[in-house]
C-alpha cells in the first residue's frame, strides 16, 4: 500500500534509505558489509536534514507491505517552482514488484514545477524509470576526498560569518547561482552548518558553508576566478577545527574546483552522481552543491 507519509516514518524512511543505498554501493563494489554505520547512529548523525526534507517536503509517500513494514519512501520538495526529487528508495528485498514506479508517480507527478531536478546515482533500473519523468542529462557530481590544511590563500577574498538571522546577505547570490530563491533553507542550513560570505572591498563574492560532521556547502563564486580562494577558505576552516577529511560532491563543470582538486592533490572518489533535469538552470560552473547530495 501507498500512503502519505507521516513523521512517525521519518525515521523507519531513513533506514530503508541506508539499507537501499547501501545494497547498491556493495552491489558496485565501493563498499563491503563491514563499511556501514550502525543504523541508530547514522540516523542521529543525519537526523536535522531528514526531518527538514520531511517538514518543507511537497510530497512525501511510503509504501507498507501487507503487515504493516514500511518498506520504500520517495520524497520531493519544491522551492519556488523548482520541484526536486530528494529520495526514492526500496527496501533490497521489496526491489523490483513495481513499488519504486508506485511511489515515484505519487511523489514527483509529470508536469508540475517550473524546473524538474533530480541527483541520481547510476542504478539503470532507476534512470530508466527517471527518464519517463520530464528530466535528461544535464551533467555529472563526483565526490572528491579533502584534506583539511592551512595553506596560503593568495586572494583578497575575506571570510566573514554569516548566521542564520543574516543569511540575507548571501541568499541574492546563491539565488542567482542555483535559479531560484530559497531562503529558508539558506536559514535553516545556516543554524546547523557554520556558513560564511566571501567578500571584497565590502561586497559579497561568494559564500560557504563549511564542513560539518554531517558534510560540506553549498558553496558559491560570483565569479568563476575566485573559485580556488572560496575552496582554500572551505579547507583552511577545518584544519583549523581539526576536522577530518570529508568529501565534497563536486560538479564536473566546475573547471575550477575540479582544477583546483587535482593541483593541492585531493582524491578524486569512485562515486557518481548524475544531476538530471528538465533544463539546464543551475551554474554549476560556480558552484558546488550539498553533501550529502540529497537536493540541489
Amino acid at each position: 500500500m501507498i500512503r502519505p507519509g507521516t513523521a512517525e516514518d521519518v525515521e523507519p524512511a531513513y533506514h530503508v534509505f541506508r539499507r537501499a543505498l547501501w545494497s547498491y554501493l556493495r552491489d558496485i563494489g565501493l563498499v563491503d558489509a563491514a563499511s556501514d554505520d550502525d543504523p541508530g547512529t547514522a540516523f542521529a548523525r543525519h537526523r536535522h536534514l531528514v526531518e527538514h526534507l520531511a517538514d518543507t517536503a511537497a510530497e512525501f509517500h511510503v509504501a507498507v507491505d501487507d503487515g504493516g513494514r514500511l518498506v520504500g519512501l520517495a520524497r520531493s520538495i519544491e522551492r519556488d517552482g523548482v520541484f526536486q526529487l530528494t529520495e526514492l528508495f526500496v527496501d533490497p528485498d521489496d526491489q523490483g514488484g513495481g513499488i519504486g514506479t508506485a511511489l515515484l508517480a505519487e511523489a514527483f507527478p509529470v508536469g508540475r514545477g517550473r524546473h524538474r531536478s533530480i541527483l541520481a546515482t547510476l542504478d539503470p533500473r532507476a534512470l530508466s524509470l527517471y527518464h519517463r519523468y520530464g528530466v535528461a542529462f544535464q551533467g555529472a557530481l563526483v565526490d572528491i576526498s579533502i584534506t583539511p590544511e592551512v595553506a596560503d590563500i593568495g586572494s583578497d577574498l575575506l571570510a566573514e560569518p554569516v548566521a542564520a538571522d543574516s543569511i540575507h546577505r548571501i541568499a541574492a547570490l546563491d539565488a542567482t547561482l542555483v535559479g531560484f530563491e530559497r531562503l529558508d533553507d539558506l536559514r535553516w542550513l545556516a543554524g546547523k552548518r557554520p556558513c560564511v560570505a566571501l567578500t571584497r572591498h565590502g561586497s559579497v563574492a561568494g559564500y560557504a558553508f563549511l564542513a560539518d560532521d554531517v558534510g560540506v556547502g553549498p558553496i558559491g563564486v560570483a565569479d568563476t576566478a575566485d573559485a580556488a580562494a572560496a575552496l582554500d577558505h572551505v579547507r583552511n576552516a577545518a584544519a583549523r577545527e581539526g576536522r577530518g577529511r570529508f568529501s565534497m560532491t563536486t560538479p564536473l563543470a566546475n573547471h575550477e574546483a575540479m582544477r583546483w582538486a587535482v593541483g593541492t592533490g585531493q582524491e578524486i572518489e569512485p562515486f557518481f552522481t548524475l544531476i538530471l533535469a528538465d533544463a539546464p538552470f543551475v551554474s554549476w560552473d560556480r558552484y558546488i552543491g550539498y553533501t550529502p547530495e540529497f537536493f540541489i
